[in-house]
């Protein structure tokens, strides 16, 4: 359910402690509808099994509502085992009950934002839901479910994170009494929202008496509701569930006899960490709504720190960076040579330091009392049993120990609280980790060390070197992420964000040479679809092999769908993790048009790009998209990549000419015939992509006049033509 935390952590739980203070002030009164045949029967707490304090914090928190005959609305909860959506596998979802995609055009219809116009204009894309929303929705399934097994007339469903406002008890009564009655003198009601939060635009609600009313549209949150029997039937009888459960039941408002509290009466609170993950995040972020929205409850996700980790194999380390990334920190790991000067000479000044933790930096398990000195907050982290480790000389390891000696506060083991964590190499759980830095546990799985590179021998392997050329480069604006550091704050710490020299060292080895003379169905996919910038369907009709020289990408006028044009994507059927991606094209010259190939995945977005504009093709717009985490991670945040535009020399639509990009675990580098065009290293402004991607090739009419400039369909059609394609696999031999 869409609860964004959107304001800093310490105000959210100052306000929540607020309405501690101010409801103790104002005791609450008997409940007399419980218990009773016309009151409720029973209240449903949904829970999660790994969550067992938020279970005794509801049964505290209903302790304080007394009720007829000095009992508590404690005496009538039942715990409702929540489906941990962790566990959840998608072929354990009946599609009878859920089907998890539903249409942008319903979140328009619940919240009617107008930004969301130009996308639905387009088409009307369909959204999968998060494996938390699927959870969320099927526990209350369940909950509706027991309440007709065990035949209650109403009962009370609640999520485990909701706090009684102070008006709640002396108000509950009063709405039992002004809902409908039936003929025996009973509430007559379907549902009745006790929790929510209305729309920030668009809510509509219809007043029906001094404490209701009735909602048409625009209601959130479904933490706390009493439900009867027979809305009990009539919600299961209008399954599947499309969508997030609270966004679903806004479509049947005007089938069911929904009643809504004025005010709302339990607040959910925003002061506990959530395990939802949103799924229309990603795609409002696509569209360049809630940017800030985004980039606020992501800032709030990261807890204790500066975090220093002493020691560990450097895979471990390089796991445990992916793992802090997730949780919202700039990881700085080292190979011996980038950063550790600089960390040094830092620290020898008293300055400031640039990331949130550090790790693999040389030397730094012996400065734990300078860091503990500079940084009082600081954490620190040790991989493994120290005497396990056979990364480090038996010296340091006696270094670090008379450190750690001297540390102050007590050591962690498994999570407990220290200035210190002795994290197990086997340790696999968010558990430990997320316990000691006091920062909420995601909902997916930890990053496996198995995709973390060994990146130890960059120190001391020979390196080829290359120089970019002098070229102009310019740099439009970027997202801000905890994954991205802005290029002014990396020059005031002396770090270059454009490198002048290129570093190779791996090989790569080839994997196959494409000159499409046929198409080969074992390499390549050809798109049937679009996305909300593309003013163009992709189709196989519109991609042509067997060319004199290659293979053809056609944009033309022709309706399909939703689009009044067509154009031709092709895609890899397999995904690459690292490697030489070679391709010689003719690019568009036409405003509006881009011609691009790149590598890209989901869950997490990771993507490298390289776009000729069509408005100007003598340049080349050079972009990288990151978010953190391991495959279906699902942090998909960022509208515009962090792009970078670099004059070629020439213009790509006048001829052929052979472009690449090679992708290694510390940089990324561009080509164009031969020449190096510009270089990425490693937080200049963001990691580099470390998950395996998909290749494409396309070609498209873009909907934003700022990127590519204004579209005019008078010139079509256009081609992009392809003479051949290269792709090799990259590896890092230590034969030399």
């Amino acid at each position: 359910m869409m609860n964004l935390h959107l304001t800093h952590a310490f105000r959210r739980k100052t306000a929540f402690l607020l309405k501690i203070l101010w409801r103790r002030l104002r005791p609450g009164r008997v409940l007399p509808n419980v218990g009773t045949s016309q009151g409720l029967g029973a209240v449903y707490v949904i829970n999660l099994d790994r969550q067992p304090m938020r279970w005794q914090h509801m049964l505290r928190e209903t302790k304080r509502q007394r009720v007829t005959g000095r009992r508590t609305l404690a005496e009538f909860c039942h715990r409702l085992p929540a489906i941990d959506g962790r566990l959840l596998r998608a072929a354990e979802v009946s599609p009878a009950q859920l089907v998890p995609q539903y249409a942008l055009r319903t979140q328009y219809y619940v919240d009617p934002d107008p930004r969301l116009l130009p996308a639905l204009r387009a088409g009307d894309p369909f959204i999968s839901m998060s494996a938390p929303e699927v959870a969320v929705a099927l526990s209350h399934v369940a909950a509706w479910q027991r309440l007709l097994a065990e035949g209650h007339a109403y009962a009370l469903v609640l999520e485990d994170d909701v706090f009684f406002e102070r008006d709640f008890s002396r108000l509950l009564p009063r709405l039992w009494q002004e809902l409908p009655a039936d003929e025996h003198g009973a509430p007559s009601f379907d549902f009745l929202y006790l929790s929510y939060r209305e729309v920030d635009r668009g809510a509509e609600t219809v007043a029906f008496s001094p404490h209701l009313m009735r909602p048409v549209r625009g209601l959130w949150w479904f933490s706390g509701y009493v439900i009867s029997r027979a809305g009990a039937e009539q919600l299961l009888a209008r399954l599947p569930i499309c969508g997030p459960v609270d966004l679903w039941i806004n479509l049947h408002f005007s089938s069911l006899r929904v009643y809504a509290s004025v005010p709302s009466l339990i607040f959910q609170r925003n002061d506990l960490p959530s395990d939802n993950v949103y799924s229309i995040l990603p795609y409002l972020s696509q569209l360049g709504i809630q940017a800030d929205q985004t980039h606020a409850e992501l800032q709030q996700r990261k807890g204790r720190g500066p975090v220093f980790v002493l020691t560990g194999s450097p895979v471990d380390l390089n796991w445990l960076a992916a793992a802090l990334g997730v949780l919202g920190y700039r990881c700085c790991v080292d190979d011996g040579t980038q950063f550790t000067p600089d960390v040094h000479r830092q620290l020898a000044a008293r300055e400031p330091l640039l990331f949130d933790a550090y790790l693999g930096i040389a030397s730094l398990g012996e400065q734990q009392e300078l860091l503990a000195q500079l940084y009082p907050a600081a954490v620190f982290i040790s991989m493994a049993p120290l005497a396990a480790s056979s990364a480090r000389p038996a010296a340091h390891h006696s270094t670090l120990r008379r450190a750690l000696g001297r540390l102050p506060g007590r050591a962690a083991h498994h999570g407990q609280q220290g200035k210190h964590l002795l994290l197990p190499t086997e340790e696999k759980s968010w558990q430990a980790l997320c316990c000691f830095l006091k920062c909420e546990v995601p909902a997916f799985e930890l990053p496996q060390r198995a995709n973390m590179p060994n990146v130890e021998p960059y120190a001391i392997r020979p390196m080829q070197q290359q120089l970019v050329g002098l070229r102009r480069t310019t740099y439009p604006e970027h997202d801000v992420t905890p994954w991205i550091i802005p290029l002014e704050r990396l020059a005031a710490h002396g770090i270059e964000s454009m490198a002048a020299v290129g570093r190779r060292v791996g090989e790569f080895t080839p994997l196959f040479h494409d000159d499409f003379a046929s198409f080969h169905a074992n390499r390549w996919r050809l798109l049937q679809d679009s996305f909300p910038s593309n003013l163009a369907a992709f189709t196989p009709d519109n991609f042509h092999s067997g060319e004199p020289e290659g293979c053809r990408l056609t944009l033309c006028k022709q309706r399909m769908g939703t689009r009044q044009y067509t154009s031709a994507s092709l895609v890899s059927q397999a995904s690459y993790l690292y490697g030489r991606f070679e391709v010689r094209l003719k690019a568009v010259r036409l405003s509006g048009v881009i011609t691009a190939f790149f590598l890209h995945r989901n869950d997490p977005w990771q993507e490298l790009d390289m776009e000729f504009l069509g408005q100007d093709t003598s340049q080349v717009l050079l972009n990288v998209y990151f978010n953190p985490g391991s495959q279906a991670g699902g942090w998909n945040y960022g509208n515009r990549g962090t792009p970078v535009l670099v004059e070629l020399g020439f213009d790509a639509s006048a001829a052929f000419h052979t472009y690449a990009i090679e992708w290694e675990p510390h940089e990324i580098r561009w080509f164009a015939d031969g020449q190096l065009l510009h270089v990425r290293p490693i937080w200049a402004p963001t990691p580099v992509p470390a998950l395996p991607m998909q290749f494409f090739i396309n070609l498209w009419p873009s909907r934003s006049e700022e990127l590519a400039g204004p579209f005019y369909e008078a010139q079509l059609p256009a081609e992009a033509q392809i003479e051949e394609v290269s792709i090799a696999a990259w590896s890092l031999s230590m034969s030399d």
